[in-house]
């Protein structure tokens, strides 16, 4: 478990949960970071956090919600970490208590962590309200997942453009695989888009403030925008590759079915002067065998010219 608790321009690590105080009338932050219930309790026993509250903290995949208590405010954001082809979920969750702020994480966080360490350059957006560090997580983590779209997009153009070069020795699956994570992406996008609604329409918020969230909305909407041109790039794949694949197999049937036409015949003519009669034509003849091969060759060739002429080869 850890504990960071801020005020002014000072930043310090809490050992304990046992061990923290708060006696400031400055405004202050404090991130929680942790996965174990009774640790959690004990950290926000003096605020007098809700159960249900610590209970969607604790749940992965608690939905992302905005919901208003007594004394304070909770919201939940998720954030998304791309791994090969597998998308995993990270939950942020903030408690406003006025103007003082709570982060909680199931385990440390680079985009929080950073500003911890770096809490000189800092220490002044808490003076002007909790909205600036909640406004600096959400958008480090929005543009974490335009990245992560951007990654998938180009995961897309290969396949593209391998399908359109007729290259059919690639794994269809994987698009699958890929629609499905951003039909998910999606799902939690639009969920955002709600959840910026109901920030921008906190007291708790300076206009200024809102500004920067109506920003980061913004690039919401942008990225959900571009995940449905990805999703659409993927059918049109699918539909090219469905149709490149007919298309070879067509091919292959046809020169089959060409080869099996000229070859009937043939068979047919070396069938006649192999049966086991006593009088065939030609049999006794020194010329018989070739007789039969220029009979052959011939139906091939006058075969091959007629397929030709009809724009069948």
């Amino acid at each position: 478990m850890e504990i960071f608790l801020t005020t002014g321009n000072t930043a310090r690590k809490i050992d304990r949960p046992e061990d923290l105080v708060i006696s400031s009338e400055q405004p202050w932050w404090l991130h929680i970071s942790s996965n174990d219930q009774a640790e959690i309790e004990k950290a926000l026993t003096p605020f007098e956090i809700h159960t249900l509250t610590i209970e969607d903290i604790l749940n992965p995949i608690t939905r992302i919600k905005f919901e208003r208590f007594n004394h304070y405010i909770f919201f939940l954001f998720r954030g998304l970490e791309l791994n090969d082809l597998s998308i995993s979920s990270r939950n942020f969750c903030f408690i406003l208590l006025g103007y003082n702020l709570i982060t909680l994480t199931s385990d440390p966080r680079y985009n929080i962590q950073d500003i911890i360490n770096n809490w000189d350059r800092w220490h002044s957006s808490l003076g002007r309200g909790p909205a600036f560090l909640v406004h600096r997580i959400l958008d480090v983590e929005t543009d974490h997942t335009l990245e992560i779209v951007h990654n998938v997009e180009r995961i897309v153009d290969e396949f593209e453009e391998k399908v359109f070069q007729s290259d059919l020795e690639i794994d269809m699956t994987k698009i699958f695989v890929i629609k499905g994570m951003l039909q998910h992406i999606k799902r939690i996008i639009h969920s955002h888009r709600e959840l910026f609604d109901h920030l921008m329409r906190l007291d708790q918020f300076s206009d200024d403030a809102l500004a920067f969230f109506r920003d980061v909305n913004d690039h919401s909407i942008r990225m959900s925008d571009q995940v449905d041109g990805i999703i659409d790039s993927i059918s049109s794949v699918h539909e090219a590759y469905v149709t490149v694949s007919t298309k070879r197999t067509n091919e292959i049937i046809k020169a089959l079915t060409i080869l099996t036409a000229i070859m009937l015949p043939i068979s047919l003519v070396a069938g006649i002067f192999g049966m086991n009669f006593e009088r065939i034509p030609g049999l006794k003849s020194d010329f018989g065998f070739y007789i039969a091969m220029f009979i052959m060759s011939g139906i091939g060739g006058l075969m091959v010219y007629f397929f030709k002429k009809k724009g069948w080869l």
